[in-house]
């Protein structure tokens, strides 16, 4: 017994000694000026996109299931700009964690901010839905600094202890509070004394199908998750869906629409079915934004390895 607490405690000290190592190099990465940042990603893209070809099969049987009636031609253009904003996004990622609130406040820019303080003034939670599009992790870290809502992101942990605990400290920059899946509906009846905004990305595959529904989205029957439309219906707290829109390298517009304000007489899935057309509309729009590379119908296309 003793001898296996001695080990756990050896492997737990190497562990975080590494994990600090890493964290540190990551840090002092992210204080390098954005010129430089997006010199590594030139050179991160050459190797993602042409050397590595990450996920390039995943990449492409998606886009050959969503884009049926575009040419191969504008389908490799769609692969080819998708990798060089997935390597500019991966190292955007790593920037947030030391971005001034100077630089992300020059960076992102909101339309229709009014209506956040509307609803403020109303003195109504609400619920914030965005995608895996553009640059989410700056869209909700900049918030902070437009609105008077105390901003809640959930997440997701990761099974890498290491990118897990980097997320965690991306989102909870500029006081905004990153919250586990799991835990998400306990907190927001616990946390009433100050209003919130809370942050769910909706486009996720939901690996469990209860609490799910499908609809057509990109040509494919889809599931989705009904979680933040049932935990809007429960409590009332308006919808609020967030397009992200990449106007050019590390420069995005955030906009912002009401899809819902009273979701206590609204059907759930209505609510997450007018989302999927907002996003549908973003991704015809920039099919580049948004984030091919994951396996978003993998309970009906078999995936090449």
């Amino acid at each position: 017994m003793f001898k296996k607490e001695k080990k756990w405690t050896v492997l737990s000290c190497i562990r975080s000694t590494v994990y600090f190592f890493l964290y540190f190099n990551l840090r002092l990465f992210s204080l390098l000026p954005f010129r430089i940042i997006y010199f590594f990603s030139d050179i991160l893209y050459c190797w993602v996109c042409y050397i590595l070809k990450y996920r390039r099969k995943v990449i492409w049987c998606n886009l050959q299931k969503a884009f049926p009636n575009k040419t191969a031609y504008e389908k490799k253009k769609i692969l080819q700009q998708y990798y060089r904003h997935l390597c500019d996004l991966t190292l955007e990622f790593f920037k947030a964690l030391t971005i001034s609130k100077k630089q992300i406040r020059k960076r992102c820019v909101f339309n229709n901010v009014s209506l956040l303080h509307r609803l403020y003034a109303q003195k109504r939670h609400i619920i914030l839905v965005m995608a895996h599009n553009g640059n989410w992790e700056w869209a909700g870290n900049s918030l902070m600094l437009f609105t008077k809502y105390r901003l809640c992101a959930v997440y997701k942990p990761l099974k890498n202890l290491f990118f897990d605990r980097v997320l965690y400290q991306l989102r909870s920059r500029f006081h905004r509070k990153a919250i586990p899946l799991q835990r998400i509906f306990k907190t927001m009846l616990q946390n009433q004394s100050d209003l919130q905004a809370t942050v769910f990305l909706f486009d996720q595959y939901p690996s469990n199908p209860t609490g799910a529904f499908s609809t057509e989205f990109l040509h494919q029957k889809t599931r989705f998750f009904l979680g933040p439309a049932n935990i809007a219906k429960k409590l009332n707290y308006p919808v609020v869906y967030v397009r992200i829109d990449k106007k050019k390298r590390g420069y995005y517009t955030i906009d912002l629409s009401l899809i819902e304000e009273n979701p206590q007489t609204s059907n759930p899935q209505n609510i997450m079915m007018a989302c999927v057309q907002k996003l549908t509309q973003d991704i015809q729009k920039t099919p580049s934004g948004w984030l091919w590379s994951h396996k978003r119908w993998k309970d009906q296309i078999n995936y090449p390895n």
